[in-house]
């Protein structure tokens, strides 16, 4: 599982064996809220989630995100963005 900061959108990509479940599941949480829930089909393999970050409540600095499918990945991220 690679995270990275694309300017407005977080992109999660999800690498898995193909031979193992072909449903990827993302979850983002932060303070046991959960902010983003979503299922994909991997497509030979590889997964690809986008997320914007204006979903991210302001007022939680870091949401950690957790995908499953035959195993599980997480990562941190930090939502640095600046209250206008």
């Amino acid at each position: 599982m690679n995270v990275e900061d694309k300017g407005d959108q977080v992109e999660i990509k999800v690498t898995s064996y193909p031979a193992e479940s072909n449903l990827v599941h993302l979850f983002a949480h932060a303070r046991e809220i959960i902010t983003r829930a979503e299922t994909k089909i991997s497509q030979s393999g590889t997964t690809l989630f986008q997320i914007n970050k204006r979903s991210f409540p302001m007022d939680l600095p870091f949401h950690h995100l957790q995908c499953t499918a035959a195993t599980v990945a997480e990562r941190l991220f930090s939502n640095n963005r600046k209250k206008s």
